[in-house]
This record gives C-alpha cells, sequence and structure tokens, in this order.
C-alpha cells in the first residue's frame, strides 16, 4: 500500500474532496471524467550537494513546498542522460528544456551522483564544466536520434512536433555549448 493513499494522507484526502467538489460543481459526467494516476518515486539516499527552494501555494489550501532548485534537477537529469544503460529519448526533450530555460548546471550535486552510481562510480572525478560538456558530446554522439524522437512524439501535441526534425547530434552539441555553472562554491571532495 502507498505512503500517500487515500486515507493516510490529510492532504491527499483533501485534495481529492476540492476535486470531487470542482468536477460536481461544473457538472462533469463520470464517464467523461480524466483518471490520471502518478507515480511518485523517492529516492532514500539522495545524492549530496542540493539546493532546495520554498513555494507557497494557496490550492486547495495555503501550504508551503520544499523542493529541489532548478540547477539541482538539471543536474539530475544530466545524471540520467550519461549514466542511464539504455536509451530514453525523454531525457533529451527535458534536457533542451532546461537548457531553453537558461538553466544552471549543479556541478558538486552532479558530482555527487555520478559517484553514487553509474560508469563512474566510486571514483574520483575532476568534474568541471569542460569535463562535462565533453562526456555529453560524446554521449550525443552515440545516440540514434531518430529513436529518441520517436520514444517523445507520443507525448506531444501535433504542433509541437515538428520539432523533433531538428533532433540531431548537432542540434544537441549546441545545447551543450550553452552550459553553464551554478555558481554555488567548491566542489566538494568526496573520494
Amino acid at each position: 500500500m502507498s505512503l500517500l493513499s487515500a486515507g493516510s494522507c490529510p492532504l491527499i484526502d483533501l485534495i481529492q474532496k476540492r476535486l470531487a467538489e470542482y468536477d460536481a460543481a461544473n457538472q462533469v459526467e463520470e464517464a467523461h471524467a480524466i483518471k490520471e494516476k502518478i507515480k511518485l518515486k523517492i529516492d532514500v539516499d539522495p545524492p549530496a550537494g542540493s539546493n532546495f527552494e520554498y513555494t507557497y501555494l494557496d490550492f486547495p489550501l495555503d501550504f508551503e513546498v520544499c523542493h529541489q532548485d532548478l540547477s539541482s534537477n538539471f543536474s539530475l537529469k544530466i545524471h540520467a542522460l550519461l549514466c542511464r544503460p539504455y536509451l530514453k529519448g525523454r531525457d533529451w526533450f527535458d534536457f533542451s528544456w532546461y537548457v531553453t530555460q537558461g538553466a544552471q548546471v549543479n556541478l558538486p550535486h552532479l558530482r555527487a551522483a555520478l559517484v553514487q552510481w553509474g560508469p563512474w562510480a566510486n571514483q574520483k572525478i575532476d568534474l568541471n564544466l569542460q569535463w562535462l560538456k565533453r562526456e555529453l558530446i560524446q554521449k550525443a554522439s552515440s545516440i540514434e536520434w531518430q529513436s529518441a524522437a520517436a520514444d517523445v512524439q507520443p507525448f506531444l501535441r501535433p504542433s509541437e512536433q515538428h520539432g523533433l526534425r531538428l533532433w540531431t547530434e548537432k542540434f544537441f552539441v549546441h545545447k551543450i555549448e550553452d552550459l553553464t555553472p551554478h555558481q554555488s562554491g567548491p566542489t566538494p571532495d568526496l573520494y
């Protein structure tokens, strides 16, 4: 049983109640209601170096959410790109989005993730922006870009799919060259 299933979390119960009220108020018929499932994965041993932010929301009630900042999330996406043993085009879609948003790379957090799991696990890595760009360019050169685009295509509206034609090594190398480090202090010596 999930820790966040109905009946075990007052916030989840309240959200479900408010959504049901919203549906009733807008006369949404059960046959037309869209049901979504959300899968949560919780890292019980997260890599060090993450930065956090606090966001305040007001629906369905006022509350505060503590979450990773954009640069830390971006760093974990880069970790997935470098370490995932199979192609997942959605990772590259996300990478492109982060670069477009001007996200910077949290190098200490990325380094902690790289030495925790993947091909560089338990190794001493002299991680800097030059090393990162070199590894990402090498990874981009090994990608079958038509397959990567095909993985993403079902998740995009038809009007958004035209951008997938740009998906080539050259396109992503250009994005990689735009990377900048997040200025959060020196990289800790983990090994």
